[in-house]
């Protein structure tokens, strides 16, 4: 590495002049001189506890409480696997100012302001987090009650046998719940992490440590970890009296004993520096290769970081972090453009955070098709390529700007920007600085093109000091020696490269002869409707529904919505080309539009404000079209609707590439595999399949996808405008949006040859009769370590009209959502996933409500009676008087009140369900009144009404055999 030794003076937003990341910087300042925010007090108790209180002008719903315990996942050794995150866990069990489950006491969580969301925690590698956020309005209360909270888990936790005991379960659920299918990847990566960095543990003994890890061992560890000088509380919001929040705090901590030990830690940073390179080989045994060839090698390079970890407590480590972060992202930039080619032969990602693992730029590559050695030289040629030439002006104008906007949002007013500085501050050091976006955004500002890439350059090493790879078993990968792998990086380091040439994108969609092609079709207005949204009938057959008003404040407010839709699908072809139907608006979105390749076209988006494009979607009922824009990108979110009815580009390498990316999707899954392949199969047994498959069955449906098929429906389905609607809404002028919808809609054309289709009407789906308790089949292609169990009650709806009775419907689904969490938390059932709740099927015309649990086999034959008993009990008791009011505070009258009925999402959704299924128009004053008239007595009816023996469906998916 060839280090440039340089200073470059910049200057900080408050006047002071420090010497830039390329420099040793000597006098700082100390700790207690620079790097407390001056709008905090920050105080120590002489205990060693630590307390921050950050009082926020604009008016905060809540106060925001938070208690960080300086041990996480890295202050674990072999034998006390988890014991961090069971301590989480177990916080919530009882302590002595809440001996039972706080998530459980309605009475106090309403007395409060409170939501159940509005306490919980998390734990991290090197810290646990507890929250605790009650309502503004009960400030004095809330803020009593946090301090008796947080007092509990500082000191007061009872972790008996029985506390223990109920919850291993729930541990060993939850690793199973969030690995989903991929149980053997996790510890094949941990045991890979384990090899590569101090205090990293091998989780692979999980299961069987879970079991048997004792009380003794456990409360060892709590006492050892949770002392105060671990210790800090952090409030921020409408704080009024600082000092009599510090006196409360005092009073509150100052009894905790401050040990008399020094806690011994291990330096994880420093030992991490100061170990040899490593080189690790790890193998990943089988988890569906049965069902896919799996051959994907992952590399994992590590460029150590030395510095910045040590320096974050001051400017000098604030804008070097800056620095390694921006060149991450190029970096990760210019991977993805390398591979934006069809049928790539690698993936490659980059990162940096000096926070996840000891300091270091971390660049994962997957090779897929047994080129590892290319994969790898390919990799390092493009790090080299950025190390010698540096970054373009283009690539360098793109990433400050939006780097610059990124600290922009970055609001002091706002009570997560505080709580994040302020955790930041105590677990890692980094510096509390005034005004420290605004200090990074004048940094930043006046980094030149030049200066950055003379950072890169002292900052990127030639050769990873750490590799690790993982492999399936019997690859040729496992017998990679590391003289072997660190040659050919050392082979891509004297392999000559070019300047790097950033990419042009298109600048127009469409060509002006196309567009001069198209004339202003007529239209005959229908004039408005209840809704207040006006229709129209283009010439072309297209009815157009645009609702122009003042959307309220959300997410969409300030958007263009548009949706299209037809109600002919997949239904309306033979059961064989199921799959090419339902698969072809991918395989057209993975090949792009006209003449422009999805690449290319995806360069076009980058710069508009719908860089996703427009959505099309065929499902078994349905044909539509989604899209989403600024307004001064209506016309070319017009345009693209255009094109992806009259212009899908084919491309055979595009369908094999996407073929081949759904594979590897299916091997390395965004989803939970195994709890979509449970309810694929209930699917098939109620006769829904309405939504289209993923999971196990959807990577099978690659296989039958015919792509000459695929493109032939794709066209009848988006061919023939008389059986589309199309809702636009937002605040738009209807005057100069009605051109461009005569000029792009109106001018979607017949197919010549579009054949009559006619789908399956929605009501002659029938039920299987009940009670019904159905095994699905496990798939062969991967293992369970634990049982999917789902009980549904699913009636037809006698009125399909009748929303008075949908909202009660809704009720009481949120009410079972609350009243399941009684298993883990009140029966000590060994779950974590417990799901329960309501959907009303406007296509199937359908009541289904649900309760889904992912347990442990021995426990199904109980859970199966307390759901049973649960429901009974729903039927024939009064319902919980807190549990109702919560629902309804918290769930029932936002969603129904008339400010989010104004919501462009809501907005649009509604008028969807007028159009495609003759949805009755509703006033939301009167949907609002209706809600807030529901009593108990009526969400008890309905639970007679829905729950009988008739509409009970019972489901279990496991590798045993249960009754």
């Amino acid at each position: 590495m060839h280090t440039i030794k340089r200073i470059i003076i910049l200057v900080w937003v408050a006047g002071f002049s420090f010497t830039s990341i390329t420099a040793q910087t000597e006098g700082i300042g100390t700790e207690d001189s620079l790097l407390l925010n001056k709008t905090i007090r920050q105080g120590r108790l002489p205990n060693g506890f630590t307390y921050y209180i950050k009082p926020i002008e604009r008016p905060q719903k809540k106060l925001y409480m938070n208690l960080f315990i300086k041990v996480g996942n890295y202050h674990q050794n072999d034998a006390q696997l988890d014991f961090a995150h069971a301590l989480e866990h177990l916080a919530f069990k009882g302590g002595k100012h809440f001996p039972n489950h706080i998530l459980n006491d309605m009475e106090l969580l309403n007395r409060l302001g409170m939501e159940k969301n509005d306490i919980n925690a998390r734990t991290a590698l090197e810290f646990t987090k507890y929250n605790f956020n009650p309502s503004s309005n009960y400030l004095a209360e809330g803020l009593n009650s946090g301090l008796l909270f947080f007092h509990d888990i500082a000191t007061d936790l009872r972790l008996t046998n029985e506390d223990i005991a109920t919850e291993r379960g729930p541990l060993r659920q939850e690793l199973i719940y969030r690995q989903g299918g991929n149980l053997n990847e996790y510890f094949a990566q941990t045991k890979l992490d384990s090899k590569l960095f101090p205090c990293s543990n091998d989780n692979t003994n999980f299961f069987e440590h879970n079991k048997h890890f004792s009380r003794e061992s456990l409360v060892e560890f709590y006492k050892h970890w949770y002392r105060p000088d671990l210790m800090a509380l952090i409030i921020v919001g409408n704080v009024e009296n600082m000092d009599e929040i510090e006196e409360k705090i005092k009073s509150n901590f100052s009894d905790i004993k401050r040990p008399t030990n020094l806690i011994e830690t291990t330096d994880c940073e420093s030992d991490y520096f100061s170990r040899p390179k490593q080189f690790v080989l790890i193998e990943r045994e089988p988890e569906r290769s049965s069902l896919i060839a799996d051959n994907n090698v992952e590399f994992e390079l590590f460029f150590r970081d030395m510095k910045t970890r040590g320096k974050i407590n001051s400017r000098e480590g604030l804008t070097r972090n800056l620095a390694w972060v921006l060149l991450a992202k190029i970096l990760d930039e210019r991977f993805k453009k390398s591979m934006k080619v069809y049928n790539s032969f690698f993936k490659a990602s980059s990162r940096y955070s000096y926070k996840n693992h000891p300091s270091a730029l971390k660049v994962t590559i997957n090779s897929k098709n047994n080129e590892d050695e290319k994969v790898l030289l390919e990799t390092i040629l493009l790090m080299n390529q950025l190390k010698r030439y540096g970054v373009s002006s283009v690539e360098w104008m793109k990433v400050k700007q939006d780097h610059l906007r990124d600290l922009e949002k970055l609001d002091p007013e706002d009570a997560d920007y505080w709580m994040d500085q302020m955790g930041n501050h105590f677990i890692y050091g980094e510096a509390l600085l005034d005004n420290k976006p605004v200090g990074l955004k004048k940094w930043l500002s006046n980094l030149s093109l030049a200066e950055f890439n003379e950072l890169i350059k002292e900052l990127m090493p030639d050769m990873p000091e750490d590799i690790g790879i993982i492999a399936p078993s019997g690859h040729k990968a496992l017998a990679y020696k590391e003289k072997e792998v660190r040659g050919w990086i050392k082979q891509a380091n004297t392999t000559d490269t070019k300047a790097y040439i950033s990419p042009k994108a298109p600048v127009t969609l469409m060509k002006d002869k196309e567009l001069s092609a198209l004339k202003l079709n007529g239209y005959i207005d229908k004039g408005k409707r209840k809704s207040g949204a006006h229709e129209l009938i283009l010439d072309n057959g297209i009815k157009v529904v645009l609702k122009s008003y003042k959307p309220s404040v959300g997410k969409d407010q300030n958007r263009i919505m548009l949706h299209g839709f037809s109600p002919k699908g997949a239904s309306c072809f033979p059961k064989e080309d199921y799959f090419s139907a339902i698969n072809s608006p991918h395989i057209v979105r993975n090949s792009g539009v006209g003449k422009m390749d999805k690449f290319e076209l995806s360069k076009f988006l980058a710069n508009t404000s719908f860089w996703q494009g427009v959505s099309t979607y065929i499902e078994y009922y349905e044909t539509g079209i989604k899209g989403n824009a600024k307004i001064e990108d209506f016309e070319n979110m017009l345009q693209l609707v255009y094109l992806n009815v009259t212009k899908p580009r084919k491309d055979i390498a595009a369908f094999q590439d996407w073929r081949k990316n759904e594979f590897f999707s299916y091997l390395n899954p965004s989803y939970n595999v195994i709890v979509r392949d449970f309810g694929e199969g209930i699917g098939e047994v109620l006769g829904d399949n309405s939504k289209n498959p993923r999971g196990t069955k959807g990577v099978k449906g690659v296989e039958l996808t015919d792509v000459d098929k695929a493109y032939e429906i794709y066209q009848q389905l988006f061919g023939n405008p008389e059986d589309f609607t199309f809702v636009i809404t937002g605040n738009f002028s209807i005057d100069n949006a009605l051109p461009l919808i005569q000029k792009y809609l109106g001018n979607l054309p017949n197919i010549p040859d579009h054949k009559s289709c006619i789908p399956i009407a929605l009501s002659e789906k029938r039920l299987p009769k009940g009670p019904l308790y159905k095994r699905i089949k496990t798939p062969d292609s991967f293992r369970m370590e634990s049982t999917e169990y789902s009980m549904r009650f699913v009636s037809k709806a006698e009125d399909r009209y009748d929303w008075k009775e949908q909202i009660k419907a809704k009720a009481l689904g949120v009410y079972m959502t609350r009243k399941i969490k009684k298993l883990r938390f009140d029966d000590g059932a060994a779950l974590y996933k417990m799901f329960a709740g309501h959907n009303f099927r406007d296509d199937l015309r359908r009541y289904d409500f649900y309760i889904s649990l992912d347990c442990i086999p021995e426990e199904l034959g109980w859970l199966r009676q307390e759901c049973k008993k649960m429901i009974t009990e729903m039927k024939s008791k009064p319902l919980n008087k807190d549990i109702f009011e919560e629902i309804c505070k918290s769930v029932l009258y936002p969603k129904y009140g008339t400010d989010r009925a104004e919501q462009n999402g809501q907005m649009i959704e509604k008028l969807y369900r007028t159009y495609r299924y003759d949805v009755p128009w509703m006033e939301a004053s009167e949907t609002e009144n209706y809600v807030q008239s529901l009593t108990m007595k009526d969400i008890q009816k309905a639970a007679k009404e829905y729950f009988k023996d008739e509409n009970l469906f019972e489901f279990v998916m496991g590798n045993d055999e249960f009754k």
